[in-house]
Parts: C-alpha cells; sequence; structure tokens
C-alpha cells in the first residue's frame, strides 16, 4: 500500500493523474467462480480490490512509461 501511494503521489505532482478513480473502500463485491458473488472487496489472501485511475500522457510510449512504475503491475 506504502508504494502504491508513493506512486500515485508521485504521477499527481508530475501532472499525469488524471483521474483518481475510486478511492479505497471498505465495501464491496467480488464475483467469485461459478457466479458466487461474495459482499467484500478482498481476495482470498486479504488485499483490497477496487478503483482505477486515469493517466495523462503525451502519448501511447509515455502512458507505458508511467504504467511500468506501477507497483501493482509490477507484482
Amino acid at each position: 500500500m506504502q508504494d502504491w501511494m508513493k506512486w500515485i503521489n508521485s504521477i499527481s505532482k508530475k501532472g499525469q493523474l488524471a483521474d483518481g478513480g475510486l478511492h479505497i473502500m471498505n465495501e464491496g463485491k467480488v464475483l467469485r467462480p461459478d457466479n458466487v458473488v461474495e459482499d467484500n472487496p478482498y481476495t482470498v489472501n486479504k488485499e483490497s480490490v477496487n478503483g482505477f485511475i486515469v493517466a495523462s500522457a503525451a502519448n501511447k510510449e509515455d502512458d507505458a512509461e508511467i504504467a511500468k512504475e506501477c507497483p501493482i503491475l509490477n507484482g
């Protein structure tokens, strides 16, 4: 979570964060296999699953560079 916040703050300061989307919540639903719906936004290991961001870049190459630094995409 700290890496995520550091990355978000970094792209925000650079003017690359166009929209922060949904903010982290404790409410939500997760669709599991066989169409089982659970009333919480967490995975099996209790990590939150929600939100999105919209990055602002001059071109696809710049957008890819922004994404390369995202801690979630880097595992």
